[in-house]
């Protein structure tokens, strides 16, 4: 069974991921199509009271945001994910509350203030090749459940991973090993 359209959807890593960067990861499906599948890690900050990003040959950096891990791919570029109240003509539509832009203008309009009112800022993102992602679901390793945009932006770091694991009906932690197949 190949699993279709994953845009706007959570993948919440089973316990049998162990790979530090996957690891209790809660992950947001930002584009699915015929070429593979891109996400960003929604629940991993990364420490950020000296990082600097350069844009056109300026030095900026984001005092007052969080900055998150969103995977390994291309972690020189920044992602904002952010709600619908913000658009530029290079944001992709991720659902009808959800956006993401990355480019200057939306990191000089935060800056400025005039920005999204809420988002999150990503460095990396995740990704995988034509059909690996749905060898990983075949596999057991991630749960699939809607995207909430509330708990993207309101919910606390800590609690996110754990909410949607328990959608199963009881506690991921309790398992060992790999998950198994029906």
């Amino acid at each position: 069974m190949k699993v279709k359209d994953l845009k706007n959807h959570f993948l919440v890593a089973m316990p049998s991921i162990t790979d530090p960067i996957f690891k209790q990861s809660l992950i947001l499906i930002c584009d699915d199509n015929k070429d593979g599948t891109m996400g960003l890690i929604i629940n991993k900050p990364i420490n950020n009271d000296n990082l600097l990003f350069m844009q056109n040959h300026d030095y900026i950096s984001l005092e007052q945001s969080k900055v998150y891990f969103g995977g390994p791919v291309n972690m020189d570029v920044g992602f904002v994910l952010h709600e619908s109240d913000y658009h530029t003509d290079q944001t992709l539509n991720i659902s009808k509350n959800l956006y993401l832009t990355s480019n200057d203008k939306v990191i000089n309009d935060i800056k400025k203030n005039n920005g999204p009112n809420n988002f999150l800022f990503t460095l990396g993102y995740s990704g995988w090749d034509k059909n690996q992602l749905n060898d990983e679901i075949k596999n057991g390793d991630w749960l699939i459940v809607p995207a909430d945009t509330k708990s993207i932006f309101k919910k606390n770091d800590n609690d996110k991973w754990s909410t949607y694991s328990s959608l199963v009906g009881f506690n991921l932690d309790d398992l060992n090993g790999q998950s198994g197949k029906a």
